[in-house]
């Protein structure tokens, strides 16, 4: 475009975009060393909060009414789903228990979907997808459990990078002690300010004693069951590795020394989560005529002789196991980086190679 039209000028509007994306779109377009002006990702009016899903759905449908009729009475909200069969089913299921809601997706005819808009707009309800944009406050929470993990990772792990913003969502939802502001200002590479959150999260909110896991004793056992089913010529998905940690399912996969009877579920599927995310295992997917399947095998790390990285947890959301060997000495309750590391596709010589430096004017708007 640039070659064709040199002397046109070009605008490119995006709601959000990381400093990858947007370097990306310079190349593509040829305007390495055009003017830049960024807004801020914060929003400090927003609650930034992560909880745990339960496994049954009935339990979810409860869990979900319960906080819409207690905590949002009288309010509006948007509920994001995985699919659109999930949209009508999780509609159908808040009807059912006295929940006022309506789906809303691309599939929905055009005379629909414009009745349900007009609905929200008469009702004064808040723009889609942008809570708290009346500057009021809003909460924005994430329910997460780990089947929901290789559900999604075997829709994107064909995109080119698919797996790694996959995995940056689950490093979020496992992280037990860290601001949420902080680990999103990672992702779109902004500079951090202590003062940003104001307890505005479901971390700083509370004052969190957060213990070192060292998980070189988990990931020896994990790998041996894996070994184990290797051995047997058969695969584990993530849902049935841990079954078998925990001393469940099928008895000829299992590994005596390597049960971890002690520990709860979600701490084991929290611990398998990390392994996935820190490259100590992975996820190897296989096509079937009616689906794709994630079973889960030794990773990098793993297959070159190196031990997990440890896993930070905080003793508010998990009870100590009596097999957890805490790291010792370790000081992880303060943040002493208050600006996000770079990446590694964002090096300094990757930077040298563009004609000119862009300019970059960042604005916010929680002035």
């Amino acid at each position: 475009m640039k070659r064709q039209f040199p002397a046109t000028p070009i605008l490119g509007v995006t709601a959000t975009a990381t400093s990858r994306v947007i370097k990306d779109v310079q190349k593509i377009l040829k305007i390495e060393g055009c003017l830049i002006l960024k807004a801020s990702f914060n929003r400090p009016n927003l609650f930034y909060e992560v909880r745990s899903k339960p496994p049954v759905q009935k339990e979810f449908i409860d869990v979900l009414s319960t906080l819409l009729k207690n905590d949002f009475k009288n309010q509006s909200g948007i509920i994001y789903t995985m699919t659109i069969k999930d949209t009508e089913e999780l509609a159908k299921d808040l009807k059912n228990a006295g929940i006022r809601v309506a789906p809303y997706h691309a599939n929905l005819d055009a005379p629909i979907r414009s009745k349900i808009h007009r609905k929200w707009v008469s009702g004064e309800y808040q723009e889609s997808g942008r809570a708290g944009r009346d500057d009021k406050p809003a909460k924005c929470i994430v329910f997460w459990r780990f089947a929901d993990l290789a559900r999604q990772s075997s829709m994107v792990f064909t995109e080119n990078t698919g797996l790694e913003n996959l995995y940056g969502m689950i490093r979020y939802c496992v992280d037990s002690h860290r601001c949420r502001r902080k680990l999103i200002a990672e992702h779109f590479d902004e500079a951090w300010e202590a003062q940003d959150c104001n307890k505005m999260c479901d971390h700083c909110s509370k004052t969190l004693d957060v213990k070192r896991i060292d998980l070189t004793k988990y990931g020896k056992n994990i790998l041996s069951i894996l070994s184990k089913a290797s051995s047997l010529d058969s695969r584990l998905t993530g849902t049935k590795l841990v079954d078998i940690w925990l001393g469940k399912g099928p008895t000829n996969l299992r590994v005596k020394e390597a049960t971890a009877s002690d520990l709860s579920r979600e701490r084991a599927e929290t611990i398998i989560a990390h392994l996935l995310v820190d490259g100590f295992l992975k996820e190897d997917f296989h096509f079937t005529p009616y689906s794709t399947i994630s079973y889960i095998t030794p990773g990098d790390k793993a297959a070159a002789g190196l031990q997990p990285s440890p896993l930070e947890v905080s003793k508010l959301g998990f009870s100590l196991s009596k097999d957890d060997i805490v790291v010792p000495d370790t000081d992880i309750s303060s943040s002493k980086s208050d600006k996000p590391k770079k990446r590694k596709h964002e090096s300094n010589d990757e930077i040298k190679t563009f004609k000119k430096k862009p300019l970059v004017i960042i604005d916010s708007d929680s002035d």
